[in-house]
């Protein structure tokens, strides 16, 4: 699959080996012609449909509560507290004149975590009293590690979901579900967009670069293939990262077909609204009410586009456009 390949050479563990143009060539080729985005009907969702303006909303303000998490595998816990003990070593040796043989230390640093902190205790008199304390004090450092550690990642957490900003299009205009929870039970609009069109493209290429699939899965992102050993990513690769993270949800909402544009800016916003090209066409709720539809109408003669009214079928669980413009 083709997502597949555009992950490698966007998100590869190396963040060194980032292939963007590549990627981005090769994601140019699967988008589909049209993409839809679902609205209700309210001042902000026509002044913005009049002035071709996109909005982006941060994600802890999106319906799924997973919106762009991290987790992070707790083994990697123990490889992180035991490659920081190990690059302390030599400072800790200093501190309480410890000496080791140079194949002693190297045999030391194949040891785990708690076999290692043992074993520089147990050169310390004032808590090499017993083997039940040396294991208390090296339990009391492992645990302060992995308190700190889930620190970072709910930092991190909370920090991307209000940082990143997000809009979201389907590949679908007929979902019953969509127009059910995104249109006001199906009494708002659908707008569809082309992101392949030569004249939109050229209207601002970064809105093609910052488009990308969502990946459906029961797992959350997992940073800890991102992770050095000693520590989190670097600040350079952060925002990487939390694309990444954006791109990924639950299989619960594989129906949603979803794509979405990521912004993600240098300080928390409330929420951002960006010049956009226009949509190549307006959908019309099946329940929309006649104010509504002629005022939408309206704007579709004003803009040079079609308007369909979305309708359903008599003898199917299933919605049908027409054209109404």
């Amino acid at each position: 699959m083709w997502i597949t390949d555009y992950l490698q050479l966007m998100f590869p563990e190396d963040l060194n080996k980032i292939k963007k143009k590549q990627a981005m060539t090769l994601k140019q080729q699967n988008i589909p012609r049209s993409l839809y985005k679902c609205r209700s009907v309210d001042d902000y969702s026509i002044e913005n449909l009049r002035n071709d303006i996109m909005r982006f909303n941060p994600a802890n303000k999106m319906n799924d509560p997973y919106d762009s998490a991290l987790t992070l595998n707790k083994k990697i816990y123990r490889d992180v507290a035991k490659n920081e003990l190990v690059s302390y070593l030599p400072q800790i040796m200093k501190k309480f004149n410890i000496n080791m043989t140079e194949g002693e230390l190297k045999d030391i640093k194949n040891k785990g975590f708690f076999d290692i902190y043992k074993h520089v205790l147990r050169h310390i008199p004032e808590v090499n009293k017993d083997e039940e304390t040396l294991i208390q004090v090296a339990e009391q450092r492992y645990n302060s590690v992995v308190e700190d550690y889930d620190k970072k990642l709910k930092n991190l957490v909370e920090s991307a979901q209000k940082l990143v900003l997000i809009s979201c299009f389907s590949e679908k205009n007929n979902s019953m579900l969509m127009w059910s929870h995104y249109t006001n039970n199906h009494k708002g609009f659908c707008l569809e967009y082309n992101f392949i069109k030569p004249d939109n493209i050229l209207f601002n290429p970064a809105i093609t670069e910052t488009l990308h699939p969502i990946i459906y899965r029961d797992e959350l992102f997992d940073i800890a293939r991102y992770m050095k050993t000693e520590g989190l990513i670097g600040e350079i690769y952060l925002m990487y990262i939390i694309a990444y993270a954006s791109m990924i949800k639950s299989t619960e909402w594989s129906y949603e077909k979803e794509w979405r544009l990521i912004e993600i800016p240098s300080e928390e916003m409330d929420g951002l609204n960006l010049p956009f090209f226009q949509p190549e066409s307006i959908y019309l709720g099946a329940r929309i009410n006649d104010v509504d539809k002629q005022m939408l109408i309206e704007i579709g003669c004003e803009k040079k586009i079609p308007v369909f009214q979305m309708k359903m079928k008599d003898d199917e669980f299933k919605l049908i456009s027409e054209r109404v413009l």
